[in-house]
């Protein structure tokens, strides 16, 4: 991997997917953030193909780490402030297997908010550990994330009553890009005796910011995180990697040895050489343009969240407490407008610009150093356009008894565990499904929830309440299609 990147620069010049050519799919505002490969050059394509071997003796090996592979690593540890990093090749979602697997077993109790990725929850199946719920208020109705930032603040209480957990899980950012106090929140864990553990899948790129960017996990304390490079970060998909601290490598909290084993388990054992040689081109170049590209774009999606805060009702503004939102990410509240954001989402698309993914309430898009200026005025143009005239891009208003954002209370209320969730993913017991208008009452075997944000609405084993399955019907009612069903229909344990 080495020679792709010894004389990498940052380019001035690259080719845009935003231009007005007749063959340009528009204009992104999504991962991956190479943004339609923008970022890579001729040569850089013409490199990575080539780097698509097998373990010689020239390479080195991703998943024993010597030569150029320990090389790449050892720089990309020094910009993320680890002790070690290692690359993987099958994104962040096996990245949380390897973390959680090697940290835990059967023994082990972790406390973690319901907000936390699909991934996690199939996870603790396959572990067996057991686990507690860190309780999180409410959101607002106006809220940027249907999903509350679990609470510092009350942590230490949670802790001392339940002196049995051994590991506190958070996901920081989230897919909304609200971010957690985790300097806090790693000093509280330590202190009774936990690791803190992070899925940091959508933060990699706060390693390349400025003051207007919220601090790593890693520069937080956390003992191990898992970041997807691809999502915000000029990578391939999927590529990822894990850092451990080096507070956590000394004192033996994360053996390398078990990490090291667990990829060796969940990852394929043809790691991509050419995944893992665009992620060091990603981190390298990165590194050598420095702080500023990332505070002018920074600067530019402040600017165009402003603008779009009051016309027609439309909300863009995030948290006000620094170092604590993405500031390359903005999320577009319609609640107050009157019409769904999938409707909204559909009518940018007429003007060919693309959001990351939108709920019921709001559209999120991500943004990279990438993106030129006036594709920030583009998409504010497009959206004006839209609520100017919103019959003409055949927009409904929604029945006022409908409007009301019920996402934060069903994505926060636990529902009832009848069986354990190891016992539900694993479960003998016949198999019924059902139409998702007749889930209610059901004990379901799978994780159920929308995709994006990819959290589960109701765990293996829990029974789906009358609030979560009215939220779902009116999710599929209104275009979002929710996953963990087999073929539209809601799976549920027979019991």
């Amino acid at each position: 991997m080495k020679n792709i990147t010894e004389n990498a620069a940052v380019p001035e010049k690259t080719p845009s997917n935003g231009d007005n050519s007749s063959s340009a799919p528009g204009i992104g505002f999504h991962v991956p953030g190479h943004i339609g490969a923008r970022f890579f050059s001729e040569r850089d394509c013409l490199d990575l193909i080539r780097s698509d071997t097998t373990e010689l003796s020239y390479t080195g090996d991703l998943h024993v780490p010597s030569g150029p592979v320990a090389e790449s690593l050892s720089n990309s540890a020094s910009v993320f402030g680890s002790e070690y990093s290692i690359f993987l090749c099958t994104g962040s979602t096996n990245g949380i297997r390897v973390m959680l697997s090697a940290v835990a077993d059967t023994s082990s109790v972790i406390l973690l908010p319901r907000s936390v990725h699909f991934s996690v929850v199939w996870t603790l199946a396959i572990i067996g550990c057991s686990y507690l719920f860190w309780p999180v208020d409410i959101p607002g109705l106006t809220d940027p994330s249907p999903v509350a930032i679990p609470d510092a603040n009350r942590l230490n209480q949670l802790l001392s009553d339940h002196p049995e957990v051994t590991d506190v899980f958070v996901t920081s950012p989230d897919y909304y890009g609200q971010c957690a106090d985790l300097s806090q929140i790693a000093s509280i864990a330590h202190d009774h005796g936990c690791r803190l553990l992070v899925d940091e899948a959508h933060g990699a790129h706060f390693a390349f910011g400025g003051e207007s960017y919220p601090k790593t996990a890693m520069s937080s304390g956390a003992d191990i995180c898992v970041q997807s490079l691809h999502k915000t970060l000029p990578a391939l998909t999927p590529s990822a990697v894990i850092h451990v601290s080096s507070g956590a490598d000394r004192n033996v909290r994360v053996s390398r040895e078990k990490i090291l084993e667990r990829i060796g388990i969940f990852e394929t054992s043809s790691p991509s050489f050419m995944i893992a040689s665009s992620a060091n081109i990603a981190i390298q170049r990165l590194k050598k343009g420095g702080v500023e590209p990332f505070e002018r774009a920074a600067s530019l999606v402040r600017r165009l969240s402003d603008r779009l805060t009051g016309p027609f009702g439309l909300s863009a503004k995030g948290t006000e407490l620094p170092r604590r939102k993405d500031p390359l990410r903005m999320v577009l509240h319609t609640s107050e407008t009157g019409y769904r954001a999938p409707d909204v989402q559909k009518a940018l698309e007429i003007h060919r610009i693309y959001a990351e993914f939108a709920d019921l309430e709001r559209l999120v898009f991500l943004f990279s150093v990438l993106h030129e200026e006036k594709e920030y005025e583009a998409l504010y143009q497009a959206i004006i356009s839209i609520f100017s005239d919103p019959y003409k891009y055949g927009l409904s208003l929604i029945d006022h008894g409908k409007r009301a954002d019920r996402s934060g209370m069903v994505y926060t209320r636990c529902p009832e565990r009848v069986i354990s969730l190891r016992e539900a993913v694993f479960s003998p017991q016949p198999l019924i499904n059902v139409d998702l208008s007749e889930m209610a009452g059901k004990i379901s075997a799978r994780a159920i929830g929308l995709y994006p944000p990819g959290i589960s609405l109701v765990w293996p084993g829990e029974r789906v309440s009358d609030e979560i399955a009215d939220y779902l019907n009116h999710a599929s009612e209104s275009g979002l299609a929710p996953i963990g069903l087999s073929d539209g229909q809601f799976v549920s344990i027979r019991k």
